[in-house]
């Protein structure tokens, strides 16, 4: 339906990481306890989070075949935004970046590749360590490229942009699925799933 609005006006609606032009005034809080705590907590970061990206989660078994999917996944994140990558533009400008919404989103806390883990309990007291500091809001704030997700049984990967095409979502959702599945197999593909990564 947005689509054909967009054309009755002479528009066309694309799916972007982030939108070319964002507006001068104060952004709009969205409604919610959480997202008003957010914007208390970063408001000038906040403030000009038009960001969209595309979260892949993948089922896993337990917290120990998440740790291992999530050891596996960070040798390939550099590699999944690269092809995730569909924001080149802000504020009207072509930015030089295939990606600037991965580098708008260097300005948060807990971003990046997560670090390595030894298994499920080295994994429970980062988290601890990190929600004692009150540096994040809660769990799902942690903002690492993978991570174990709070609310689903699912390793969750973060890096892609809002996709231009539904095939290109599918594609990015299959591939984090094969390295995900090949982590717990020790199938080709990557690192055996017990092998201490860089």
């Amino acid at each position: 339906m947005s689509d054909r609005v967009a054309r009755d006006w002479g528009y066309q609606a694309l799916a972007l990481g982030t939108p070319p032009r964002i507006p001068s005034s104060p952004a709009v809080v969205s409604s919610g306890d959480r997202y008003h705590a957010i914007h208390s907590l970063c408001e000038g970061l906040a403030a000009e989070h038009y960001l969209s990206g595309l979260n892949v989660h993948v089922h896993v078994e337990d917290v120990d075949s998440g740790i291992v999917a999530l050891n596996q996944l960070r040798h390939w994140l550099p590699a999944l935004t690269a092809c995730g990558a569909n924001s080149p533009y802000w504020r009207g400008c072509d930015t030089g970046f295939a990606s600037w919404r991965t580098i708008r989103y260097r300005q948060w806390a807990l971003q990046g590749i997560p670090p390595y883990f030894a298994d499920a309990q080295e994994y429970a007291k980062r988290m601890r360590f990190i929600l004692d500091a009150d540096v994040v809001l809660d769990p799902g704030h942690v903002r690492w490229g993978a991570r174990l997700s709070s609310s689903h049984p699912t390793a969750e990967v973060r890096v892609a942009d809002a996709q231009l095409d539904a095939s290109h979502s599918i594609l990015l959702a299959l591939i984090v699925r094969s390295l995900v599945d090949s982590s717990l197999t020790g199938e080709p593909g990557g690192h055996h799933p017990h092998a201490r990564g860089a």
